[in-house]
């Protein structure tokens, strides 16, 4: 629904695209990341899951220079190594492990596999373009899940859910756009400033 007015106004020019199969890729890696990361956040305390969550930008430095060939200088490398501390110490793997930290830990794993992707989309993909094929995908991905345990909203509950449509919109376009335009392992440590809203 956010992204119809843009669709209508270039009457549906934004959905031409020759890279479908990638467009899909990304979309099943992102639906599994969607998914994994309401698990965790419904089985972890909130700061714990939060926390693992922000391994995503470790992995994106690592995949930047494993499959993107992004050259990654020490400084960017020694706050990797701190924060992958960081992230162990959130998880305590002496305590051992729960699932529920593990699904975690794939959330954020499928969230840096899903900004490569977008990194390596042609530079003739329109940031727009890929932003509303993920968005019909995943619609129609999760919606076979969604009508096993539907339960009609209440007017709030549909005032919520358009809130979050509007900013998970405006955060898909900046997510894609920034990783398009900058390095992906310059932009994925940006993420870290999530802490800072939460608070």
């Amino acid at each position: 629904v956010a992204f119809l007015p843009f669709v209508l106004a270039t009457r549906f020019d934004l959905m031409r695209t020759t890279y479908l199969c990638q467009h899909i890729w990304r979309t099943m890696i992102g639906v599994f990341g969607m998914c994994a990361s309401y698990y965790a956040v419904a089985r972890l305390p909130l700061a714990l899951s939060t926390a693992i969550s922000f391994a995503a930008p470790l992995f994106i430095v690592v995949l930047a220079v494993a499959v993107l060939g992004e050259t990654v200088r020490w400084r960017r490398w020694l706050a990797t190594a701190v924060g992958f501390l960081g992230v162990l110490v959130s998880v305590r793997p002496t305590e051992g492990i729960s699932f529920a930290a593990v699904v975690c830990l794939l959330a954020a794993l499928s969230t840096a596999c899903s900004a490569v992707i977008t990194k390596r989309m042609p530079v003739s993909e329109r940031f727009m373009t890929i932003c509303l094929w993920s968005t019909l995908f995943s619609a129609i991905a999760t919606l076979p899940p969604a009508l096993a345990v539907w339960r009609t909203p209440d007017l709030a509950d549909f005032g919520y859910l358009g809130l979050i449509g509007l900013f998970g919109a405006a955060s898909q376009v900046g997510f894609v756009q920034a990783y398009r335009i900058g390095e992906a392992s310059a932009v994925g440590p940006v993420d870290y400033t999530r802490l800072v809203f939460a608070t």
